[in-house]
């Protein structure tokens, strides 16, 4: 095809072979477990018999060990780490982080931290969920968001809506605002 020099990739005697170097120098090699020995194919080892070698992961987390002194250090060292996957775009790595998080301390703030995670890996069901229920401002925000994807408008707008004051809307009348405030029905002067 190319028009150069075939390339021989026959080996040279006196090259020793890579897998068995002992092997290519006498053409045998002695089985360490049977003591006897081996020559041309029986010398290979299947994959069976040769010994399995552990790949290191992609990305390693080193978690400090849970004692009753380290828990302490052990949500901010997790909270961290959540906010550099996130920053990362390591969406699937936060979300494990914090469900870490959120089973050793179930905090509002951890439940939100665990709702973004969710959100941001478009998973919405699994935030509306976690947020379900929660007072928060900014969890109501969250909750509310996860609504509008799951086109659940009506509790979008309640959760947005939601305040502190009474069914009516009106704050309740105290004696003092009472009696500043002219009656609706009395004719003004």
């Amino acid at each position: 095809r190319g028009g150069g020099k075939a390339r021989d990739t026959r080996r040279h005697p006196a090259t020793p072979s890579r897998r068995y170097p002992e092997a290519a120098a006498g053409g045998e090699r002695a089985d360490p477990g049977a003591g006897r020995v081996l020559s041309g194919r029986q010398s290979r080892a299947t994959r069976s018999d040769r010994p399995r070698l552990e790949r290191p992961s992609r990305m390693t987390v080193i978690v400090p060990e849970q004692t009753p002194a380290g828990e302490a250090h052990l949500e901010p060292f997790l909270v961290e780490l959540v906010h550099e996957s996130l920053n990362s775009y390591a969406y699937s790595n936060a979300a494990f982080l914090c469900e870490r998080l959120h089973a050793a301390s179930p905090t509002e703030a951890n439940a939100h931290l665990l709702a973004t995670c969710y959100y941001r890996a478009d998973q919405a069901n699994r935030a509306y969920h976690t947020l379900k229920g929660r007072t928060s401002p900014r969890c109501r925000y969250l909750f509310a968001l996860c609504c509008v994807k799951l086109r659940r408008l009506p509790e979008a707008e309640a959760a947005l809506c939601r305040s502190p004051l009474p069914a009516g809307g009106r704050p309740p009348a105290t004696d003092s605002s009472a009696a500043e405030r002219p009656a609706a029905d009395a004719p003004a002067s």
